[in-house]
């Protein structure tokens, strides 16, 4: 197989999730005569930001967040769990992380929705599972789940905590890999002065190739069926 590689967020297509209901937050389909071998020996990522807006009246400094924020036992010195802007640039602010409060050195403007804060939110579980073709009957076969509050945080070289899948497989054409949540708190995937992130390790490769070099199957169907049945054993 090629090297190894990191399915990274701009290759998956995302969506809005419904408050406190399972929800299919982002997917990814496996491209036509590839096969992708998901890894559970390598760290996965899952930064989720959810966003508030607050009207600035030039007298108040300390603004309360509606959710709690990821802390530094989650991220490392707090790096990006709280991004703030207003009027459209970042401004630096204090972080109370028990009370999910900001505070301002000094009072932003008055202003309507002038404040907007990004942030990691502590709320709910994520699962990673793949899911079978269209034609299946929504067949899948769960590969993480994990509350929210710990998976925010890992990039590849953290040694404290590691999160990865549950199990690792190999995906053929036409498979999806979807992340749901299940959390009272939106994410929020609209802007560019932020960083949320999906990283799923893999290696792929030629379906057809791959296919030759199997002991297993001799053709696309046999592949199919055979990654089918570990859905349903």
């Amino acid at each position: 197989m090629e090297g190894y590689k990191l399915l990274k967020l701009d290759s998956f297509t995302t969506a809005i999730n419904t408050a406190d209901k399972w929800s299919e937050i982002a997917y990814f389909d496996i491209p036509r005569e590839r096969i992708y071998a998901l890894l559970d020996n390598h760290n996965i990522e899952l930064y989720l930001y959810t966003k508030e807006t607050f009207s600035g009246d030039g007298s108040t400094t300390t603004f309360t967040l509606s959710n709690e924020i990821v802390d530094s036992e989650i991220l490392p010195d707090n790096k990006g769990a709280v991004l703030v802007f207003v009027g459209g640039t970042q401004t630096d602010v204090t972080v109370n992380y028990s009370a999910h409060q900001i505070t301002f050195s000094s009072a932003p403007a008055s202003g309507t929705d002038n404040i907007v804060v990004y942030y990691l939110f502590k709320d709910g579980q994520v699962e990673i599972r793949a899911v079978a073709p269209v034609g299946t009957s929504g067949i899948y076969r769960p590969l993480f789940n994990d509350s929210i509050n710990r998976v925010h945080l890992l990039n590849q070289f953290d040694i404290r905590q590691k999160i990865k899948l549950h199990q690792a497989i190999a995906l053929p054409e036409d498979f999806r890999i979807s992340v749901r949540i299940k959390s009272s708190v939106v994410v929020n995937w609209d802007s560019a002065n932020y960083l949320p992130r999906i990283t799923i390790p893999y290696i792929d490769m030629d379906l057809n190739d791959y296919i030759a070099k199997s002991e297993k199957v001799n053709s696309k169907q046999e592949l199919f069926d055979s990654v089918l049945k570990t859905f349903i054993s």
